[in-house]
């Protein structure tokens, strides 16, 4: 039994399938994956403008305080926001004199010796001596240097 296969042409393979175009499954796909960046992106942004956000909220309402309790108030609040921005190692165990020269580096603010004398006077006094004027530039200098540090490492 001979056959004859001269009449047949030679076998010729397909080309071979190219990665592009795409399927519409990997279309998709591309598409949700970049949304979920897009939105991981986006939430980064709000949680972080919320934080500053409340931050500048708890100012204002620390701002109506009382005389008596203003003092210690912005004091602990500019330290919780200091251990949000710098680390609770490098902040928590800080006061007097370290914690001003503390603020002082980390900030274009100046809290004067004349400051530490006013914040030492009438931090733990039974009768609190602040005056209304003491109690804005208290305000203005915290204020001042807590927003300084927010934009600072906002940009971080």
């Amino acid at each position: 039994m001979n056959i004859d296969l001269s009449g047949l042409k030679d076998i010729h393979l397909p080309i071979e399938p190219s990665i592009l175009p795409l399927a519409w499954g990997w279309w998709v796909s591309l598409l949700a994956f970049i949304l979920v960046l897009i939105g991981i992106y986006w939430l980064i942004i709000f949680v972080r403008e919320s934080r500053q956000r409340y931050i500048l909220h708890r100012l204002t309402e620390i701002k109506n305080i009382s005389n008596d309790d203003f003092l210690k108030e912005i004091t602990f609040f500019t330290k919780q926001v200091a251990i949000a921005l710098y680390g609770r190692e490098k902040v928590a165990s800080l006061y007097g004199q370290s914690w001003i020269d503390f603020l002082n580096k980390h900030g274009s603010v100046h809290f004067s010796k004349d400051f530490v004398e006013l914040l030492e006077k009438n931090m733990y006094a039974l009768q609190k001596s602040l005056t209304d004027s003491q109690k804005e530039k208290i305000f203005k200098l915290y204020e001042a240097w807590i927003k300084e540090n927010l934009k600072r490492k906002g940009k971080e």
